[in-house]
């Protein structure tokens, strides 16, 4: 199931950079450093992807796997309002964008509503729901969900070319829900 709706809303992005992630902690810093207070967060290691919640400046994960960003490839911390997308350029360092919607230029954009791939399975634990997959692959993502299933919502931002074509020049995950 896939759900998406034309919308227009202001946006910008207010930062772009680099990031040293050798030391995790410059994340916390960075992310006060950029008025995040809480929300949810996806990490993509080379082997595994990983949800955690982000509050009161932490992150929280499901288990405590957490060891390092040194296998990470990019990231998106993300809330209703604003996300921070981070990727890997070289060993240890990130580029980054800050979105941020609600202030800033006039934006065309598709509002999407994904179904994660996996079933909820059993009952939230701390703040998070099991998803499991038919080949038996499992994964928790922040959130309490009694639902059958969990969506999460995207914005794709559309950039128009002599009227004629149109594109996504950027987008942004927005937040997870439960869905029928």
């Amino acid at each position: 199931m896939s759900q998406y709706s034309l919308k227009h809303i202001s946006s910008t992005i207010t930062d772009r950079g680099d990031l040293d992630l050798r030391n995790h902690e410059n994340l916390h810093t960075f992310l006060g450093k950029h008025e995040f207070l809480e929300g949810s967060a996806v990490f993509y290691f080379d082997h595994n992807v990983s949800w955690a919640k982000y509050a009161k400046n932490s992150i929280i994960w499901a288990k405590d796997n957490f060891n390092s960003f040194q296998s990470l490839q990019n990231a998106r911390i993300f809330n209703q309002t604003m996300e921070i997308y981070l990727w890997k350029v070289s060993e240890g360092i990130f580029n980054y964008r800050v979105r941020f919607d609600g202030k800033g230029s006039d934006e065309d954009i598709i509002e999407a509503k994904q179904i994660l791939i996996g079933k909820v399975i059993g009952k939230p634990q701390n703040g998070f729901t099991m998803l499991a997959e038919t080949s038996g692959s499992t994964g928790w993502v922040p959130g309490e969900f009694d639902n059958e299933y969990v969506a999460i919502t995207t914005c794709n931002y559309i950039h128009y070319e002599y009227d004629l074509i149109a594109g996504y020049y950027d987008s942004r995950f927005v937040y997870l829900e439960g869905v029928k």
